[in-house]
């Protein structure tokens, strides 16, 4: 039975993602009215954004903001 996958171009993916795992960021800014973060991934010479969101300040945004970092393991880079 045919696949209606590609199995060679999976394959290739995953060889190529292991040699080059993807890094993930998430960019901060904040400002007494709004958070804004971007949530970002490279892998090799790619970068992707994957979400850009904005809050009101306050717990719920930090909470989403750590959520984030642990889920993707990102590093947390703020605006000084």
């Amino acid at each position: 039975m045919k696949s209606v996958f590609d199995n060679e171009a999976i394959g290739e993916r995953i060889k190529f993602l292991s040699e080059n795992p993807p890094e993930y960021y998430i960019g901060v800014v904040r400002d007494e009215m709004a958070n804004t973060l971007c949530l970002a991934r490279k892998i090799a010479d790619t970068t992707e954004i994957l979400l850009m969101k904005d809050g009101r300040p306050g717990e719920e945004f930090d909470e989403m903001l750590r959520n984030l970092g642990k889920y993707f393991g990102a590093q947390i880079i703020e605006e000084v």
